[in-house]
């Protein structure tokens, strides 16, 4: 992070406040144009980008442009989304530098008076990106989400600021003017232009920095189906970006640094994780159904060798969380459990970014039910039936004879029947209920708010 000398600088520097929206509450947009007119920034001017479609919120969004001075932009063709909508507003921009904020991020009042004098020090950064973190505990969801976010800005976020790498995450972040149209402005290839802009950047030598100070709270995705949908967006467009990012390095390997590569090839790589997954979470089934058994040499030897790796990673990760004030239960309980239910969307995204195809998960509300349509979820839930089919014949086994290869596969296959449970845990609104027996390994009620260390803004 920056050297807090910088904070006590002041700066007259030209901002653009960038606020897209699309359809969104009109009362979580009044509630984020008001914080960002109320930033303690004397140049500044904030512009609300409306992408919208529905007729009440087109009349609502003017009705608020009006009346908090802000200046509105709408565009008759709303290709590229969000990318197009940014890039359709920078005609019509002047200014040193833009800050954008998503409808629902709610900026404190010293976010430009401290970043911008940031940007003013070293001409040759191009972005400052600070965290983002969720006001909404009343969710599950959202605070998994939030314990996620925290652990990839304080853990993640800082490396790639050593590094050099640090990506533009969409939101609570200024930019500088000059550098994004040295670029053509938001990339619109894929659905992540936060990131592939960033590449764009680093690959013309400008520099991006992370500032560890939490300025902006914001709400995340309550539900199960808003969550995914997150997730399967990321991955998609990461997946997008690491096509461009391997055609970059064929063509021009000078154009990163050696740490940047390794930087965007572990983020892009990261979202692979989810075809390791669902082949680990086949193999159970197919020792117990088949009778094909993948593990090959001593299984005591196997034992030992698993012993060590898990127990070393989880060891160094829950230590160094639960100094940093995290609870290394929900740690496990929550977050883990919802990562590994994320194999199928990941394995999915895999697939529509090597094919070109673009993303088609689309989460209904019929009848007011926040619940995920279980047709989308019928994968997973595939893989769930087929390790309880594989648990039980496992059990039923070892009461007649014990055998290690048996034993190891039956603990595999009870191991991933707790955690793809948390697909049919966490569908809010849900008739059917996962099984008490694995409600005792979590953290408690479906509506327990999880402990996410307090981050003040401010």
């Amino acid at each position: 992070s920056f050297n807090d000398q910088y904070l006590t600088k002041q700066s007259s520097s030209s901002v653009a406040c960038l606020l897209p929206v699309c359809d969104e509450p009109i009362q979580t947009i009044s509630e984020t144009v008001a914080s960002v007119s109320a930033m303690r920034y004397e140049n500044k001017q904030v512009y609300i980008l409306d992408d919208s479609k529905k007729e009440q919120s087109i009349r609502n969004i003017s009705a608020l442009a009006e009346a908090s001075g802000a200046i509105l932009i709408r565009r008759e063709n709303r290709r590229h989304y969000k990318a197009g909508n940014i890039n359709n507003a920078l005609k019509q921009i002047k200014a040193d530098y833009i800050a954008i904020f998503d409808a629902d991020q709610r900026p404190a009042l010293d976010f430009l008076r401290d970043l911008v004098p940031l940007l003013d020090e070293d001409p040759g950064v191009a972005l400052v990106q600070t965290p983002q973190d969720y006001e909404n505990s009343d969710s599950l969801i959202a605070h998994a989400a939030a314990l996620q976010n925290a652990l990839f800005y304080e853990y993640i976020a800082e490396s790639k600021d050593v590094t050099g790498s640090m990506f533009c995450c969409g939101t609570n972040f200024v930019m500088r003017l000059k550098a994004l149209r040295g670029i053509g402005g938001f990339d619109t290839a894929t659905i992540t232009e936060d990131f592939a802009t960033t590449l764009k950047l680093h690959a013309q030598g400008w520099k991006t920095r992370f500032h560890d100070k939490l300025y902006v709270i914001g709400l995340g995705p309550e539900t199960l189906g808003e969550y995914l949908k997150q997730y399967s967006r990321w991955a998609t467009g990461t997946l997008q970006v690491l096509k461009a990012a391997v055609k970059m390095f064929i063509t021009n390997p000078r154009a990163l640094s050696p740490k940047q590569w390794f930087e965007y090839w572990l983020s892009c790589s990261y979202y692979l994780s989810g075809l390791v997954n669902f082949y680990l979470l086949l193999l159970p089934a197919a020792y117990m159904l088949f009778g094909i058994n993948l593990i090959r040499g001593n299984p005591l030897m196997y034992l030992l060798l698993f012993f060590v790796v898990f127990m070393s990673f989880w060891s160094f990760f829950l230590f160094t969380s639960i100094k940093r004030g995290y609870p290394a239960r929900q740690l496990i309980t929550v977050c883990a459990r919802l990562e590994t239910c994320k194999f199928y969307i990941y394995t999915k995204a895999f697939f529509s970014a090597l094919l070109g195809r673009k993303p088609s998960f689309q989460v209904t509300d019929k009848s007011g039910s926040r619940q995920l349509d279980w047709s989308y979820l019928s994968v997973p839930l595939a893989v769930l039936a087929l390790n309880v089919i594989s648990a039980l014949i496992g059990f039923y086994r070892l009461g007649v004879a014990f055998h290690p290869y048996l034993a190891i596969n039956t603990f595999w296959s009870t191991y991933n029947v707790w955690q793809l449970s948390a697909i049919v845990q966490y569908n809010e609104g849900s008739e059917f209920k996962v099984l008490k027996f694995f409600n005792l390994f979590t953290a408690g009620k479906q509506e327990a708010p999880l402990g996410v260390p307090a981050r003040e803004v401010e």
